[in-house]
């Protein structure tokens, strides 16, 4: 589940600068178990690495900024085909991304 929590909102970071990017790699350092039923916080920092790729770092922290939980650094991509284009319509029907200008 924090992996997952990571690579959404490392693309959502990436997404704010105007990339659409898929994931290509995420790594996660589990630091510390969270207790069931506990908040917590996290960090992201991104950062462009030329025009197809970004690189996210991210921190899992308690709210008083005391125990990491969890940290991972993800490498987002934005295929070739991709560039250029800004919307993706998404076909259920073929499973398959529509690119549109």
């Amino acid at each position: 589940m924090i992996a997952s929590i990571f690579d959404v909102i490392g693309y959502r970071t990436v997404e704010q600068v105007g990339r659409k990017t898929v994931t290509a790699n995420l790594n996660t350092n589990f630091r510390q178990s969270i207790p069931i039923g506990r908040e917590f916080v996290t960090f992201t920092s991104t950062r462009l690495t030329g025009e197809r790729k970004a690189v996210t770092h991210m921190a899992m922290f308690d709210p008083k900024m005391t125990t990491l939980y969890a940290d991972a650094t993800a490498l987002f991509i934005t295929p070739k085909e991709w560039l250029g284009k800004t919307s993706f319509d998404y076909d259920s029907e073929t499973q398959q991304l529509n690119k549109t200008a």
